[in-house]
């Protein structure tokens, strides 16, 4: 499992400081022994200033391989992002961005992280069952849901926005 907050920004302005506070409640769910039970061992997080675009793939390497390392056959993983999305409109078509800690305005295409490649490394992962939750504008059109086939009477789609 692993879990990440781009609660920081090298950008001030683009901080969110409250999901954080997302990413912390998560945790406490997932590794409370009466709930999820994950070991914390197996739950990585990164925020603040850890969350720059390698440590994200890293962390994605790390989850693929400890999926890779599981011998029961019933490995289960979580990927939650919180953070900024952003879409770039002037491609055509368009294209769509995570945005990191190290970020710098102005430099979004070069320095952000193309949903292409996280869907890739979030593709790469084999468990049992995976749970890919992005909390970031233009979620829906990050493409992790994407990157296998459902099985019947699934939905290919993001959930519709609430509020």
């Amino acid at each position: 499992y692993k879990r990440q907050a781009v609660d920081e920004n090298h950008v001030p302005g683009w901080s969110l400081p409250d999901v954080a506070k997302d990413v912390d409640g998560l945790h406490k769910i997932l590794t409370h022994p009466e709930r999820c039970a994950y070991p914390v061992d197996n739950v990585r997080v990164l925020k603040g200033k850890d969350s720059t675009r390698m440590n994200v793939l890293d962390a994605l390497e790390w989850l693929q391989a400890c999926i890779a390392a599981d011998v029961s056959g019933n490995a289960t993983a979580v990927v939650y992002y919180t953070g900024h999305g952003w879409r770039d409109t002037a491609a055509e078509p368009a294209e769509f961005y995570l945005v990191p800690y190290d970020v710098r305005a102005g430099k979004i295409r070069s320095r952000a992280l193309r949903a292409e490649d996280f869907a890739e490394a979030v593709g790469a992962l084999k468990p049992r069952s995976l749970l890919v939750v992005l909390d970031c504008c233009h979620a829906g059109g990050m493409g992790a849901k994407d990157v296998m086939p459902l099985p019947d009477g699934y939905a290919k789609s993001a959930l519709a926005r609430c509020c």
